[in-house]
């Protein structure tokens, strides 16, 4: 059994909590203090009552020989096959049995199989010969834990071994020390997404753990760049190299959500290479796959005129409508479409602007109507078919009450948008 005091409210208020096993089974135990008044004649009198609540349940693989704390949340047990296994008390189950559609295997946060020769000499010789290969009988204080230390120790006749147990933070500084810069990115960015479970310390609220590790990524970034600084003063770097590097660090950041950080600082960064222009290329790949979310402002008018210049029109459209409109300056946003023939941005952009009656849906039907009426004066049978459809499909959204790509307009702005079509077209 092992006992440990977890910090609930202020510094004042602790509630003991106890860790036993019994068998394959682990049960947390919670004292809860409360206090109650008992009025008489003479006084008033408080009584401390102390209840015991079961707070957490387990059910390891394997027996259990051993359990220790060794910080507030992570509880390590070793069982009978040599494994030290950590594991993160806030995922344990609430009851006994666990509820329905309970993950058993989040609980796991790590696996460490100690060596045969030490695992021999934690056990009593003189009950080695004749013992089972996955006895429990040994030296129970050849095991000690280190509680907030995150260490566990493992005392043999000859050898001592130690373990940590790292939170996500120190886990993800000790691989920035040794520059092991992609693995590190690869962990921050799957913690930040909620696929990678087996670390400690990370919060519970989702927001909160976003906002941490959002930050933490930029200063991740700023390391490898600084790192890449070093690198090149030594040795030049070659296209390739750089535009691997690029790619990894725009993957990185937009993986994270750092957009503003990615279009503003990495540009300026990067300049310093004389690779600029590099970047801006390799972003078409993450407009492309619809990755691109968020633009400032002004990064967004530099990478209108980078693609615009290079006619690739086709990246400005998937570009706007992947956007969130927020950021970005919609009336400058609307002429570029306008301008580049972008109906389907149009129509997104437009389907997103709540004017004081609404979304614009007559821009989108007009703009798509001028430009089918010139290329069918033009003789332009391709762009004539391609405007007319796009004419038809506006109008038929707005009968149907629908935005584009999703959404649908209130029963009385629908009332208003429908009759704004229908006298238009007329």
């Amino acid at each position: 059994m092992s006992v440990f005091i977890l910090k609930i409210g202020d510094e004042d208020n602790t509630s003991p909590v106890l860790a036993y096993s019994w068998g394959k089974e682990i049960f947390l135990l919670q004292v809860q203090n409360t206090e109650t008044k008992k009025t008489s004649k003479e006084e008033e009198e408080k009584e401390k009552e102390s209840k015991v609540k079961v707070v957490g349940y387990y059910t390891a693989s394997d027996d259990i020989s051993s359990l220790h704390w060794i910080s507030q949340n992570v509880l390590v047990i070793y069982n009978s096959y040599g494994e030290f296994i950590s594991l993160s008390t806030k995922k344990f189950s609430p009851s006994n049995p666990p509820p329905k559609g309970f993950d058993n295997s989040q609980v796991v946060l790590s696996t460490v199989t100690i060596d045969d020769e030490i695992r021999y000499q934690m056990f009593n010789d003189t009950m080695m010969s004749g013992i089972p290969q996955n006895s429990v009988m040994f030296y129970e204080h050849t095991i000690r834990g280190l509680e907030f230390s995150k260490n566990i120790y493992i005392m043999g006749k000859k050898k001592m071994l130690m373990l940590k147990h790292f939170a996500w933070q120190e886990y993800l500084d000790e691989l920035c020390k040794k520059s092991e810069w992609l693995t590190a990115m690869s962990t921050c960015a799957s913690l930040f997404k909620g696929e990678n479970n087996r670390f400690s310390e990370v919060p519970n609220n989702v927001t909160e753990k976003k906002n941490i590790l959002k930050n933490y990524a930029v200063e991740l970034t700023k390391k490898f760049i600084m790192s890449l600084e070093e690198q090149n003063r030594h040795e030049s770097m070659n296209l390739k190299a750089w535009s691997t590097t690029v790619d990894t660090v725009i993957d990185f950041l937009i993986s994270t959500e750092n957009f503003e950080y990615l279009f503003t600082a990495i540009p300026e960064a990067l300049d310093i290479f004389n690779i600029k222009e590099l970047f801006l290329d390799s972003i078409e790949p993450f407009i492309l796959r619809g990755r691109v979310k968020s633009l400032p402002n002004e990064a967004f008018k530099e990478i209108v005129r980078f693609f615009t210049e290079k006619k690739k029109i086709d990246t400005l459209q998937y570009l706007v409508i992947n956007l969130s409109t927020e950021d970005i300056d919609m009336d400058y946003a609307i002429i570029l479409c306008m301008q580049q023939n972008l109906l389907t941005a149009l129509m997104y952009l437009c389907s997103h602007k709540n004017d004081a009656d609404g979304p614009d849906v007559l821009t989108p039907i007009a703009s798509a109507l001028g430009k089918y009426q010139r290329s069918l004066i033009e003789d332009k049978p391709e762009q004539t078919r391609e405007y007319g459809l796009k004419f038809l499909w506006f109008v038929h959204m707005v009968l149907n009450g629908r935005l584009f790509p999703d959404g649908a307009l209130s029963q009385e702005q629908w009332e208003v948008k429908v009759s704004e079509t229908i006298l238009w077209d007329y």
